[in-house]
């Protein structure tokens, strides 16, 4: 679960960019952050990934308050959320299957488990006959299949998906909606997702919590 109370960021160049927010995410819960650019969208999700800090207000992730975490606090948060950044944040000069091994290395999963996690979720976002490509080698849409795949390879609890599928043919939108969405229902995985536009939440009835200006201006549930 994830609770938000009354939070407020100022980033260093004086810009308000959260602004009286109060938030609370249930296990498994699949959340829309929609509104316009620079409207406070990524700044909660780094709020939630303990990236950034409130100037003023709290912020618990599975009952923890982000503000009093201790540096193995930070690093367990950090291992129960698949953060998907807009700027893809992947290694380019290691194959698909190494970005990919690189995560579970990091958490430490063991030795004789890794090769078949990471062809599990390279089959997901169809990539595993790719796995052996450079970064560079794949089309944009592939790319971001891959931040998505490095995101769940850690079977997280939490994913965090920043503009996921922005600059996305329709097709390749499609599929990425489709494996966030049966990642919640399959894993009990809790997915925030940001996005500017509504045409994406069309096929999935999930909650819609509305920003602008630093502000949450609505918070009701789409239906089909």
């Amino acid at each position: 679960m994830i609770i938000i109370e009354n939070v407020f960021v100022r980033y260093s160049n004086d810009i308000e960019a959260l602004i009286d927010i109060n938030l609370k995410v249930e296990k498994g819960e699949f959340v829309y952050l929609y509104g316009p650019g620079g409207s406070g969208k990524s700044s909660l999700l780094k709020l939630i990934n303990r990236e950034i800090l409130p100037e003023s207000g709290k912020v618990f992730v599975d009952q923890q308050e982000t503000m009093k975490m201790k540096s193995s606090d930070i690093a367990r948060l950090r291992k129960k959320t698949g953060f998907i950044y807009q700027d893809f944040r992947m290694l380019w000069k290691r194959s698909v299957y190494e970005n990919m091994e690189f995560v579970l290395n990091a958490v430490r999963m063991k030795e004789d488990k890794i090769f078949d996690r990471i062809c599990d979720v390279l089959k997901i976002v169809n990539l595993l006959d790719k796995k052996d490509y450079l970064p560079p080698q794949l089309s944009y849409g592939e790319q971001r299949g891959l931040c998505i795949a490095r995101s769940l390879v850690n079977s997280p609890e939490i994913i965090l998906a920043d503009e996921p599928t922005v600059d996305l043919d329709s097709h390749m939108r499609n599929e990425i909606m489709r494996v966030l969405n049966n990642i919640v229902h399959q894993e009990n995985t809790t997915v925030i997702l940001t996005t500017k536009k509504k045409d994406i939440m069309k096929d999935y009835s999930h909650r819609v919590v509305e920003m602008k200006e630093g502000r949450i201006v609505s918070d009701s549930k789409i239906k089909k």
